[in-house]
Parts: structure tokens; C-alpha cells; sequence
């Protein structure tokens, strides 16, 4: 805002129009006030600003991310992990992503919701019928207005192998 009370655009848009009137061509003055709007409108996205104020918050850094707290051990009939994130940044956080890999290696992106200062994610283990446990491994991603992106320490949270019981002993016959 100026000193008239106007804004920076709504000047520039007056003066565009005086302009074009004096040119008396209508084509040019829809095509200068569009040219304006996306010309303003770009300036206000990257924090730009005309001069007299009303220049817009410019996001200097990428965001940071913490996991906070995580499931560390499932059952073997598996079950819902819960990945509490903590992600900040100088503007402000938009999106938390939190990317698992399962133990065949393929993964998943699961997205965190909101809650309080803490962005969490639950992903649904399913039962291991392996001998061994299964182990997921995880990274959580903060992404910013800006498009500027952190990614977290890679975690690990397992699915317990289930409970096998040893084979019988071998049969043997008295002779």
C-alpha cells in the first residue's frame, strides 16, 4: 500500500487504463490489463515487489524435518505404523510425505496430516509370514510454498516373524 491507499497493482492497472483510453483501442487495453494481472501476480508469488511497500514474504530456506516418534514393532499379523513428523520452515510447511520401503523393496508414499505442531503418517503393515522379521524402512519429506523440499534420517519399524514352532523329531523305530 502507498500513501493513496491504493495498491502497487491497482495503481499500475489505473495508469494501464488511462494509457489505453488514450489510445482509444479496446484490444489493447484487455490485452495490456491481462499482461499486468499475470506480470503482478508472478511478482507477488516470488515475493517481488513495485516499489512503496506491498512487497510479499519472500521463503529464503528450505523447510526442516524431524521423525519425532515412530511404531518400531509390529506384531506378526501386522498392523497399523504411526511416523510422527516434526516439520518447520521460515514461511511456512504445505505438504509432509512420509516414503516406505517395503522388504521386497518396492515402496509407498503415504501423506501426513496435520495435527497440532506434529504431521503424522500411518501406513498399514500387513502380517509376515516369513521366519524372519520384516523390516520397512521410511524417510519423511517437508515441501514449502516455494517448492523447496527436506528429507529426514532414514528409520526402520518391523513386522515380527511369527511364532514357528520346530519341526517334530524325526521318527525312529526300535529294532
Amino acid at each position: 500500500m502507498t500513501g493513496t491507499g491504493k495498491t502497487d497493482s491497482s495503481r499500475l492497472t489505473d495508469l494501464l487504463r488511462i494509457e489505453a483510453i488514450m489510445r482509444c483501442g479496446r484490444f489493447e487495453l484487455s490485452l495490456i490489463h491481462y499482461v499486468l494481472v499475470a506480470v503482478l501476480t508472478l511478482l507477488s508469488l516470488i515475493g517481488a515487489g513495485c516499489g512503496g511497500g506491498g512487497a510479499g514474504v519472500v521463503d529464503k530456506e528450505p523447510p526442516t524435518v524431524f521423525i519425532v516418534s515412530f511404531t518400531g514393532l509390529l506384531p506378526a499379523t501386522g498392523g497399523t505404523a504411526t511416523i510422527d513428523v516434526d516439520a518447520t520452515d521460515d514461511v511456512g510447511v504445505v505438504r509432509v510425505e512420509v516414503k516406505v520401503t517395503k522388504p521386497d523393496g518396492s515402496s509407498s508414499l503415504v501423506t501426513a496430516t496435520k495435527t497440532g505442531n506434529i504431521w503424522r503418517a500411518q501406513f498399514d503393515a500387513p502380517a509376515n509370514s516369513g521366519t524372519q522379521a520384516a523390516v520397512y524402512r521410511f524417510v519423511a519429506y517437508a515441501y514449502d510454498a516455494a517448492g523447496k523440499v527436506a528429507t529426514s534420517e532414514e528409520r526402520s519399524f518391523q513386522v515380527s516373524a511369527p511364532d514357528i514352532p520346530p519341526p517334530p523329531p524325526p521318527f525312529v523305530t526300535g529294532k
